[in-house]
C-alpha cells in the first residue's frame, strides 16, 4: 500500500541519517567503537519498536482472523488436488469448477463459511468493545490515518451533497421554466380562442345583417308607397259623403 511504502521510505531515511543501521561485525579483534555503535543501534531499535512503528507493518496478533468464504475454501481444495498446475491456472480451474457446481454441492462450503463468519463477527465485537483495537491503532499511528480518512470521507460527502443540491436547484429551475412556458401557451391559446369566438360572433352578425337587408329594403319600399295610397282612400270617402248629402 502507498501508506506503508511512505512509512518504509521515511524510516529508511531516518535510520540512514542517524547512522543507526546495524554495522557489520569488525574483522579480527573488536574495537571499542564497534560495541558502542551496536549499543546505539539496539537502543534506537528498541525505541523504534516501543513506539509502535514496527508493529504498524504487522497485524494485531489479538485481532480475530477473518474466515475464508465458501469459494476460497473450495479453491484451497482445488489447489491441493492440483499441485502441479500453476497458481494462475489453479485459480481459473477453481472458478470454472465452482460455477459448474450445483447448489447442493455448494451447500457444505457455504454452511461452514456461515458458521465461522458468525463466530468471527461475535469475536470482532468483543475485540472492539475491549478497546484493544483502538489501543493498537493509537500505538501504531493508524488512528491518525483513520481520522484523515474520515475527514476525507466527510469532505467528499459534503461535496457530493453540494453537487446534489446544485442539481436539485437546476432541476427546479428547469421545471419552473417548463411550467411557465406551459402557462404562457395556455394563455396564448385562451386569447386565441377568445379572438376566434369574437370573429365567429362578428361573422354571424354580418351574416344576419346581410340576410336582413332585403327585408329592410322591402319594408322601406312599403313605407314609401303607403302615403300615396292614403289620399286616394280619403278622396273616395269624401265623395261618398257628398253623394249622401245630396240625396
Amino acid at each position: 500500500p502507498r501508506f506503508l511504502l511512505a512509512v518504509q521510505s521515511r524510516l529508511h531515511s531516518q535510520f540512514a541519517s542517524a547512522a543507526l543501521l546495524r554495522p557489520p561485525s569488525p574483522p579480527g579483534l573488536a574495537t571499542p567503537g564497534a560495541y558502542s555503535t551496536h549499543r546505539l543501534y539496539d537502543e534506537a531499535f528498541k525505541a523504534y519498536t516501543d513506539s509502535g512503528k514496527l508493529a504498524a507493518w504487522k497485524r494485531d496478533p489479538e485481532k480475530p482472523t477473518q474466515p475464508l468464504t465458501a469459494y476460497l475454501r473450495f479453491a484451497a481444495e482445488v489447489r491441493k488436488q492440483n499441485p502441479q498446475v500453476k497458481m494462475t491456472e489453479q485459480s481459473k480451474l477453481a472458478a470454472t469448477q465452482w460455477k459448474a457446481l450445483s447448489p447442493e454441492a455448494k451447500a457444505p462450503y457455504e454452511q461452514k463459511a456461515a458458521v465461522e463468519a458468525k463466530t468471527w463477527k461475535e469475536a470482532m465485537e468483543k475485540y472492539k468493545a475491549s478497546g484493544k483495537e483502538a489501543a493498537f491503532k493509537e500505538k501504531t499511528g493508524r488512528d491518525v490515518q483513520d481520522k484523515l480518512k474520515a475527514k476525507k470521507a466527510a469532505k467528499e460527502a459534503q461535496l457530493k451533497e453540494k453537487e446534489q443540491a446544485a442539481k436539485a436547484k437546476a432541476k427546479e429551475r428547469v421545471t419552473a421554466k417548463k411550467a411557465k412556458e406551459t402557462e404562457m401557451k395556455l394563455r396564448m391559446k385562451a386569447r386565441a380562442d377568445v379572438k376566434k369566438a369574437k370573429e365567429a360572433e362578428k361573422t354571424t352578425k354580418d351574416a344576419q345583417l346581410t340576410a336582413n337587408k332585403p327585408k329592410a329594403k322591402a319594408k322601406t319600399t312599403a313605407k314609401a308607397k303607403a302615403p300615396a295610397a292614403k289620399p286616394r282612400a280619403k278622396s273616395k270617402v269624401s265623395e261618398e259623403t257628398k253623394a249622401s248629402t245630396e240625396t
